[in-house]
């Protein structure tokens, strides 16, 4: 059986349940308005770099997100949370394999550490 990416790894895994998860966790820290804010601003200054989507400051207030989007985030979910992460290594270890499971399927080819 095939993966539907789109469905079952972007929208299922990342923004029902990863993307729930780490808002619900940030407002448990810093509070419910604050918590968006901070993820906002974390995507939002993500440096520009080659195939890396820059996202504006009020990304968390949009009602839908498309596909190409949902994979734009997962490629910088991590490097942009990892400094709201200190402190927190297990959560920070979820993250990293999250987007490693999702990421991995799009590869054409995997070398073989990687299938390891």
């Amino acid at each position: 059986m095939n993966v539907d990416r789109l469905h079952q790894l972007l929208k299922g895994l990342f923004k029902d349940h990863t993307w729930e998860w780490i808002v619900s966790f940030l407002k448990d820290i810093y509070g419910q308005e604050k918590s968006l804010d901070l993820i906002d601003e974390r995507l939002s200054i993500i440096p520009r770099f080659s195939n890396i989507r820059q996202f504006g400051d009020k990304l968390t207030r949009a009602k839908q997100w498309t596909g190409a989007e949902y994979k734009a985030m997962v490629k910088v979910w991590l490097a942009a949370h990892a400094a709201l992460l200190i402190g927190h290594p297990d959560h920070f270890k979820f993250i990293k394999s999250v987007c490693d499971f999702i990421l991995i399927p799009s590869f054409h080819s995997l070398p073989k550490t990687t299938l390891k």
